[in-house]
């Protein structure tokens, strides 16, 4: 079928629509220098009101003018769109017919080939299938017609290899932290990450360490110096002592928040509040 334009034809169609331009142009040119240098006050006013609505008025006429040849212009296009998208209305049923056809076939595909990637999924995944559900091994790129299942089978594999590879690499560390370090490492598949975690937890952890230590000395050097205290003595007093200048306490903050860690963290977090002479209590209560 061919679309064929009876009317107009090639060389029918409006090119230009004549009219006295240049007159008009020359005309109002003209004219418009008449304003150009006028200067209005406050007496002249009211002729500087009636020269602006003359020159709208004039404005309007033009407007008026080009809104009615722009619809007498399209008039004949309007009835030829309509017409067309008449034509396109029958054209667009089968083609939505055909596609929805064609999308069942695909969808059935793609279940299939999915179904395909899952069968190889369980029989492989082992012990890692806690860690690696279907959901998160089976990518969308997969299903696509270019994806072959040699490679995705490749590619499945080769994750598997590596978290259990990434898992044995944390065993080996014999981290007191483990429980945390894999719990950073399921989330991200990041043995990288893992490792800083590890690395800060271990941190922090000798920080605590040294500040027990060196409370624990104190305590025992306090002690010492008790025991070697002669009995029934007692250190001179000065005959007069001028009263010292009262120290200014300083001041204290409160802030309530909420933690959440396995019970290791919290042990932690509660050890180093008391190291560091930090008070703490439930959210809402006053603070003893």
């Amino acid at each position: 079928m061919e679309l064929r334009i009876i009317s107009p034809s090639d060389n029918g169609f409006l090119k230009t629509i004549e009219w006295n331009h240049e007159d008009i142009k020359a005309e109002v040119a003209a004219k418009m220098q008449e304003y150009a240098g006028l200067v209005y006050t406050e007496e002249s006013i009211k002729t500087a009101k009636e020269d602006r609505a003359a020159l709208n008025k004039f404005k309007d006429a033009l407007e008026d003018k080009r809104k009615e040849i722009k619809k007498q212009c399209l008039a004949p296009y309007e009835a030829f769109e309509r017409q067309i998208k008449e034509i396109i209305t029958l054209v667009d049923k089968p083609i939505t017919l055909i596609g929805s056809q064609i999308k069942e076939v695909e969808d059935q595909k793609k279940l299939e080939k999915q179904n395909q990637i899952m069968e190889f999924y369980e029989k492989n995944v082992g012990a890692l299938k806690g860690i690696l559900p279907f959901s998160r091994v089976l990518r969308p790129e997969y299903l696509n017609v270019s994806r072959y299942m040699k490679s995705i089978k490749e590619e499945i594999q080769q994750l598997f290899d590596r978290v259990n590879g990434d898992l044995d690499t944390i065993d080996q560390l014999q981290t007191t932290h483990e429980l945390q370090v894999k719990d950073v490492y399921i989330r991200t598949l990041d043995l990288s990450e893992a490792l800083r975690e590890n690395a800060r937890l271990e941190e922090v952890a000798r920080r605590i360490e040294e500040r027990r230590a060196r409370a624990a000395s104190d305590r025992e050097a306090a002690k010492k110096a008790v025991e070697a205290k002669p009995s029934g003595t007692s250190a001179p007093v000065p005959a007069q002592q001028k009263p010292s200048a009262p120290v200014a306490e300083e001041e204290r903050y409160t802030v309530e928040f909420r933690v959440s860690g396995t019970k290791e963290q919290i042990d932690l977090l509660k050890e180093f509040l008391k190291i560091n002479g930090i008070k703490y209590g439930p959210v809402g209560k006053e603070i003893a």
